[in-house]
């Protein structure tokens, strides 16, 4: 956006209780929960995808299994397995795995941020 006379003017109208308003609102904005929860399912997802495909694509020697360590996971995820159609499972469960830890993350980041803000207007209030 091109510098212009008229935004120097408004930001001299600006009080500085607005100013602080505005560069809270800034510093601690709010995480859409929605948005976190796809975008983290998506990058657990593609990334427990690409993890499989990898190791499928690389091989093994004769005689020795597929990445054990990651085919371990079929504990915890029934039905996904170290072959292409369990690298489509481990999609699914990928996004719902991240799809909790979004979640998560963004409440936790909404609700700290909520408080500290609190907190500061309180204790802000106080010292008038």
């Amino acid at each position: 956006m091109p510098y212009s006379p008229d935004m120097a003017a408004l930001a001299k109208r600006r009080s500085s209780a607005e100013l602080s308003r505005l560069t809270l609102m800034a510093l601690f904005a709010r995480l859409d929960t929605v948005a976190m929860t796809v975008a983290m399912g998506v990058v657990f997802g593609l990334g427990l995808f690409a993890m499989t495909a990898i190791l499928l694509l690389k091989g093994a020697p004769p005689g020795y299994p597929v990445g054990p360590n990651l085919v371990a996971l079929s504990t915890f995820m029934p039905g996904y397995s170290g072959t292409w159609v369990g690298s489509l499972v481990g999609i699914g469960y990928g996004f719902l795995i991240g799809s909790v830890v979004g979640f998560v993350v963004a409440v936790l980041w909404n609700f700290t941020h909520l408080l500290f803000i609190g907190f500061a207007v309180s204790r802000g209030s106080w010292l008038d």
